[in-house]
């Protein structure tokens, strides 16, 4: 992957996307010096990925998922003997009416449980495991 330099302003060069002169506007790869119209793009003198630093930190996380939590029945709370009671996310109760456990998952690198719907914000919009990160910082 290559971070690109802008042209310079004015400077005459030839497209290797278009295979024609530009004039100004369009970036350098840093490999092997050709220009590119657009980012993100692949370079097709020298293959390399050529990105800028604000898609990469934009994309990070597609890059980067968060690993699937494992889902936790609560069969499997009742032979821990010690289930959880609460969501690490949202502090909401993982208790099902009479105190049975409920459904929940849990992170696989930090051991904290989570309920259903902060599973499904924490994958599909947060991006990072709130207890992960709590742990790393601390």
């Amino acid at each position: 992957m290559g971070f690109p330099q802008r042209a310079a302003e004015g400077s005459i060069s030839i497209c290797s996307c278009h295979k024609e002169a530009k004039v100004g506007d369009g970036y350098i790869c840093p490999r092997c010096k050709a220009r590119v119209c657009e980012l993100p793009t692949e370079c097709r003198i020298c293959g390399l990925t050529l990105v800028s630093s604000p898609h990469l930190a934009r994309s990070y996380h597609h890059l980067f998922p968060i690993a699937p939590f494992d889902g936790v029945s609560p069969r499997q709370n009742e032979l821990l003997n010690r289930p959880v009671k609460t969501c690490f996310g949202c502090q909401q109760s993982l208790l099902n009416p009479g105190n049975k456990p409920g459904l929940s998952v849990v992170c696989p690198k930090c051991k904290q449980y989570f309920c259903v719907d902060c599973d499904i914000y924490i994958h599909e919009s947060l991006h990072n495991c709130p207890g992960c990160e709590s742990f790393r910082h601390s």
